[in-house]
């Protein structure tokens, strides 16, 4: 049962992965021991790897320096066995952060997610009209907006937000 639905309000770009891994991270290693499995789906191998990366960094760069256990399971690690290789840690069950894309999220039955904690970036496009996230308006016309502009970004169907070349 889905008990809490938390909406992250920021333009494309703006870094909402990075801080919520950094915010993750800082909270995982203030705890006296990770007692929770943490699922942490993005839309590609591509953003999962990225994703799997900067938390790698954020830990060595942490005070504490760790250690959390993480693991990545998607097509690049566990060819042909990708299912196999989730259903694996969850069952352990494995106490730290999963990487995984969207897809295999959604191939995963309601019992194998039983007591996970998810971490959803990016809406997929499956679930784009099923979940209804209000925005609040003092989450739209910041004023820095004007000094954005949208870019064309290295992942299939994302856009990137960069300063203005003319920003002050």
């Amino acid at each position: 049962m889905i008990t809490e639905i938390s909406h992250v309000p920021a333009s494309c770009g703006a870094g909402k992965s990075r801080e919520t891994i950094n915010e993750l991270v800082n909270y995982l290693l203030s705890q006296p021991a990770v007692n929770d499995t943490y699922l942490f789906a993005s839309k590609t191998n591509s953003l999962t790897q990225q994703n799997y990366r900067h938390m790698e960094k954020a830990i060595q760069n942490h005070p504490t320096g760790g250690p959390l256990p993480i693991e990545r399971v998607d097509s690049t690690t566990h060819t042909n066995t990708v299912g196999r290789g989730i259903e694996e840690l969850l069952r352990r069950p494995f106490r730290g952060v999963i990487f995984i894309s969207h897809s295999t999220l959604a191939s995963l039955a309601g019992k194998e997610l039983h007591g996970a904690r998810i971490v959803v970036d990016e809406v997929p496009n499956d679930l784009a009209g099923c979940i209804m996230v209000r925005h609040a308006a003092k989450d739209h016309n910041y004023p820095w907006d004007k000094y954005l502009i949208e870019v064309p970004s290295n992942h299939p169907g994302y856009t990137s937000v960069e300063l203005r070349p003319d920003a002050d």
